[in-house]
């Protein structure tokens, strides 16, 4: 009866409530114009919407000279019909997950209330913040339901175009956030595959790479790309983006508190450029013909120890990838690769070290600005010593994933998640599951 109950109030909170930048009505009433204007399809940024980001949620330099400015993009946009300005917006997301293998036909349910404010304070201050209240139950018919509840706060202070106090030519080339980063930065450039503003519930194999530890080792090194606490060096001149980061543990994985340095380099060869300018006419929605190429490199140190009574040793460890981003119209492809090297992840237990890669290839198309389909292929090794008995830490998957966004604010998706190739442990027990998801979302 228990798990009935979670289940109808699931499906029922669901029925009435209703990802990469921040998709919040409160820039769209403020600006008086549709979502589109800043998005392929919420939440996914179009170019125009990657330059309003950069720019500090404001429109940049709008009588830029060039062959079509920001300024008159926007006016050649339908606008919305959106209630007067609102400080705040707020978002609703609920998912159903059903994995193979279970017995329940709904074997995880979720939900997340979220508010957002994001606004630019003058022309050299922006701010932008999110706190979470997320909770879960996974029925079970023959034991107690387990039920998880909590709460994240994620806010950032951007100073803007310090390059002039320093006489830069270029006022935009240097800019600093303080507070959490690396929800864009910390990742593959064109990709941002772990942000939460993303279409699908899996995170690509890319941001995951976790080194496999014994179950009974004390203090892991948990490092994956993820956003966390510190300061970043950022900026941008007409077709090239750059960041630099020091970022001091994670709020996610485990809540480690290793100390992580991190740049991000990307160029786009064609289309809009980061001031709003484009020379491509388009018949409807925005679209664009461009390629856009990206770096990523990370290197930081964390503290692992194998038990108790061992000493607290240092892994180094270190992340180099490459992405590309290939638009033509609605078809969309994606591409990367991330590796690195663990020196010493398992501290007076076994000196060796461990090399870890991965890699995706990710086709999309736009129906339209309504309708979404992708596929993501993924595969994922991390070569961890022998003499552990881990068992084999090797896995291939394929994400499917169909978007439907009704209104502005209001989307639903589907998406599975198909294994081709699982881990095993030492006993040869498969440690992946086949999954299904089911996910609304809603923002006011």
């Amino acid at each position: 009866m228990k798990t009935f109950l979670h289940i109808l109030i699931g499906i029922l909170a669901m029925g009435i409530s209703g990802q990469e930048a921040k998709a919040i009505p409160a820039f769209a009433r403020n600006l008086g114009v549709s979502c589109s204007v800043c998005h392929s399809m919420t939440p996914r940024l179009n170019a125009f919407g990657e330059a309003f980001r950069l720019n500090g949620y404001k429109i940049p330099d709008p009588e830029r000279p060039g062959p079509k400015t920001m300024k008159e993009w926007i006016d050649t946009t339908w606008s919305a019909n959106l209630p007067e300005p609102l400080p705040v917006s707020v978002r609703n997301r609920s998912l159903a997950e059903w994995k193979e293998g279970e017995g329940d036909p709904v074997n995880k349910l979720s939900w997340e209330w979220e508010v957002f404010i994001g606004a630019a304070l003058g022309q050299n201050l922006s701010l932008f913040g999110h706190y979470n209240l997320i909770g879960s139950v996974e029925p079970f018919e023959d034991s107690q339901d387990r039920e998880k509840v909590q709460t994240k706060l994620i806010a950032w202070v951007n100073f803007h175009n310090l390059g002039r106090l320093v006489g830069l030519a270029n006022q935009h080339l240097l800019n600093l956030r303080l507070g959490t980063i690396g929800s864009e930065e910390h990742d593959l450039p064109h990709y941002r595959s772990h942000s939460p503003y993303r279409f699908w519930e899996t995170k690509a194999l890319v941001t995951e790479m976790n080194v496999a530890y014994p179950s009974s080792f004390v203090e892991k090194n948990l490092y994956t790309l993820r956003r966390g606490p510190g300061m970043m060096l950022f900026g941008f001149s007409q077709r090239l983006q750059y960041s630099f980061g020091y970022q001091i543990g994670m709020q996610e994985g485990g809540g480690t508190d290793q100390q992580v340095g991190f740049t991000q380099i990307a160029y786009k060869i064609s289309g809009m450029d980061l001031y709003g300018n484009t020379d491509q006419q388009y018949a409807e929605d925005y679209e664009e013909r461009s390629l856009g190429l990206g770096m990523f490199a990370s290197m930081g140190r964390a503290k692992v120890q194998p038990s108790t009574t061992s000493p607290r040793t240092v892994d180094s460890f270190r992340r180099l990838g490459f992405d590309a981003r290939w638009r033509y119209d609605n078809f969309v492809l994606h591409g990367g690769t991330v590796f690195g090297t663990n020196d010493n992840p398992y501290g007076s237990l076994n000196a060796e070290n461990v090399n870890v890669r991965s890699w995706f290839v990710a086709p999309e198309y736009y129906w339209s600005s309504q309708v979404l389909t992708g596929v993501r292929y993924e595969q994922e090794s991390i070569d961890v010593p022998s003499t552990l008995n881990l068992g084999d830490r090797h896995r291939a998957r394929i994400n499917v994933y169909q978007t439907l966004l009704l209104v502005d604010n209001f989307r639903f998706t589907l998406e599975g998640l198909f294994y081709t190739d699982k881990r095993h442990n030492a006993l040869g027990e498969e440690l992946d599951s086949n999954r299904a998801f089911l996910e609304m979302e809603f923002t006011i």
